[in-house]
Parts: C-alpha cells; sequence; structure tokens
C-alpha cells in the first residue's frame, strides 16, 4: 500500500472510530476529490489519499469536540434537576420531622 493512499479500514484503526464512521463522512464531492478506486488482492478498494486523511481527521476531531459540549450541557441540566428534586424532598422531610 502506497504510503500516501490509506483504505477506510487503516483510516478507522488510525482515527479509532469504525468504518461506517469514515463511509458517512464521504460523500460524492469527497470522493471526486480525494478518493480512488485500487485493485488489492483482486478486490476493488477504495483508498484515500493524504490530504483526504488530513480533511477527515480535522472533521472527526469537531465532531468529537461537539459531542462533548453536548453531552457535557446536558449532564449539567440533569445533575440540576437532580439537586433541585432532592432539594425539594430534603424541605418535605425536615416539615415532616418538625
Amino acid at each position: 500500500m502506497s504510503e500516501n493512499l490509506k483504505t477506510i479500514k487503516e483510516l478507522a484503526d488510525e482515527l479509532g472510530v469504525s468504518k461506517q464512521t469514515i463511509r458517512n463522512k464521504i460523500d460524492k464531492d469527497f470522493r471526486e476529490k480525494f478518493v480512488q478506486t485500487i485493485k488489492i488482492k483482486g478486490n476493488n478498494t477504495l483508498v484515500i489519499n493524504n490530504a483526504g486523511y488530513s480533511l477527515l481527521k480535522k472533521t472527526l476531531q469537531n465532531d468529537t469536540a461537539q459531542t462533548a459540549k453536548t453531552l457535557q450541557n446536558r449532564l449539567q441540566k440533569h445533575c440540576k434537576t437532580i439537586l433541585h428534586r432532592l432539594q425539594k424532598h430534603c424541605k418535605m422531610i425536615l416539615h415532616r420531622l418538625n
């Protein structure tokens, strides 16, 4: 395999994502610019050049950062809800004890 071309599996392994995640990022425009089909062991195989690899890596890093931010926001909201309910129950218990 050429140093400048990587298969979807190689990219997925290097970037720590599934092959399906890589495939989902490859649209028609990306395919025209960065993807080639070559024969490996008699099978047609998609390979992506270095420029495509760099773009995918950047895109996936941005996606990961956005997902982390979204999860953090959801967790904060969830914690606020739990704290509010806990405070409400504590007040009710204290009221019953008095």
